[in-house]
């Protein structure tokens, strides 16, 4: 059956419907139909101290935190019990701006769907892209065994965040997404559905004082991607996204052509003077994202989608963290 043929709405009969007053949780619940009954029910349940004790505490760990202690659960049921109509909305709303919510050991890890669902918002910068459906998120998580509404444990278990983080297959998918076809989000114009489309990041990212410097792009993209306040943007993310931003290569080819295989670490990129200083050379280039020509701004354009692929291609993209 078509998912179009289904039924909409649920219509609730009395055949077979226990007739009077039942007592469920130690009340008493009438009602001609099942929906009568749970309007009911629901009022009782919502008060009962299992729910008062469990609830909050599941909405809080599926929806934001996998890492709640006894001190988190405590305060999140004190605060649901607190409320003195239960209104699910208000209570996200106060979560969400929260000291629980904004600490630094609130950890969330990503289900695939979560994460490609990021990726294609914060890569779409208009909603003509949305439109030609450059970047369709299914087309990522699909290729993870992973499927919307289709849960892979009994009837409500979809793959959890901590599934797909610790998965090897997961992220090695992932990886080969921004390696092996990394045109993806390199691509910076083409056409779709008869319509030529450009890219253009400038629309997007603020213009600082100085122009866009290649440092200020990479810290702007870290951000909008991996949203931890650069707490990961280390010596060795930096040289390897400024490589990308500001010469539009591999760092291990810039540095050594000869061996593009080349392993450099992060002590070679503080202690050694070349490596060091190329670095440092390319922080502070501008990235013509503004450029009157429009070859120049197209390759500006290419090489922020190059970093693009390195930032999704790291283990931070699996998991959210507080700050």
């Amino acid at each position: 059956m078509c998912i179009r043929d289904r039924l909409t709405e649920v219509s609730f009969g009395t055949e077979n419907h226990a007739p009077g007053v039942l007592e469920i949780l130690h009340a008493g619940i009438g009602g001609t139909d099942a929906a009568q009954r749970i309007d009911q029910l629901s009022q009782f349940a919502i008060e009962h101290p299992e729910s008062l004790a469990n609830l909050p505490v599941k909405i809080i760990a599926g929806l934001a935190d996998d890492n709640l202690d006894a001190d988190k659960i405590a305060r999140i049921q004190t605060a649901w019990q607190s409320m003195s109509q239960k209104d699910l909305l208000h209570f996200l709303q106060a979560y969400a701006i929260s000291t629980l919510y904004h600490d630094a050991s609130r950890i969330k890890y990503r289900t695939s769907i979560d994460r490609h669902l990021l990726i294609a918002n914060q890569v779409t910068l208009n909603n003509e892209e949305g439109y030609l459906d450059l970047y369709n998120p299914m087309y990522g998580f699909e290729s993870e065994d992973v499927r919307a509404f289709f849960p892979v444990h009994n009837v409500f278990g979809g793959q959890t965040g901590d599934e797909a983080s610790n998965s090897s297959d997961v992220f090695r998918n992932n990886f080969d997404r921004v390696t092996l076809n990394a045109l993806r989000f390199f691509q910076a114009s083409g056409s779709q559905y008869g319509r030529s489309w450009e890219k253009d990041w400038s629309s997007a990212m603020p213009r600082p004082a100085g122009g866009y410097q290649v440092q200020n792009v990479a810290e702007w993209l870290w951000q909008r991607f991996v949203a931890d306040g650069l707490k990961h943007l280390g010596t060795l993310e930096r040289a390897h996204l400024y490589a990308l931003l500001g010469a539009g290569m591999d760092l291990a080819y810039l540095i050594d052509p000869g061996d593009p295989q080349r392993i450099i670490n992060a002590d070679e990129v503080q202690n050694d003077p070349l490596i060091s200083s190329t670095v440092a050379s390319l922080a502070q280039l501008p990235l013509a994202l503004e450029s009157a020509e429009s070859s120049a701004r197209l390759t500006a354009n290419q090489r922020v989608g190059q970093a693009i692929n390195f930032i999704v291609g790291t283990p931070f993209m699996f998991v959210e963290e507080g700050r």
